[in-house]
């Protein structure tokens, strides 16, 4: 008995999955290397991890839906939780463009990679 294996092309859900965990992996990494002694990796530090998945989840919107109403509204709802961590006084506007930058540059290199 042969069996044949054929290498499944990874799917959207699959790149946004592997996103998901890498900026959850690299926020945390980033807070415990930049802190001393005191580590909170749920709450403020050096980058915002909420901006992050907010920012990274507008740009699977927009590579997905293509629909310029659906893409600004992404923009908009990830710009409000960037804006909300610093109202709550949780994170700096530093903290929460570096959560932001990261949320995009993974995403758009994740978005590339995947095969459509």
């Amino acid at each position: 008995i042969r069996l044949r294996m054929e290498r499944a092309e990874p799917t959207l859900a699959v790149a946004v999955t592997i996103g998901i965990i890498l900026i959850f992996v690299i926020v945390s990494l980033v807070k415990v290397l930049s802190t001393q002694g005191k580590v909170r990796l749920f709450h403020g530090g050096a980058m915002s991890g909420h901006a992050a998945l907010g920012f990274f989840f507008a740009l699977a919107i927009i590579v997905v839906s293509g629909d310029l109403l659906a893409s600004v509204l992404a923009l908009l709802l990830a710009a409000l939780i960037a804006q909300s961590r610093v109202e709550a006084n949780i994170h700096s506007w530093r903290e929460v463009v570096l959560g932001s930058l990261l949320g995009v540059g993974l995403g758009a290199l994740i978005f590339w990679l995947t095969p459509r």
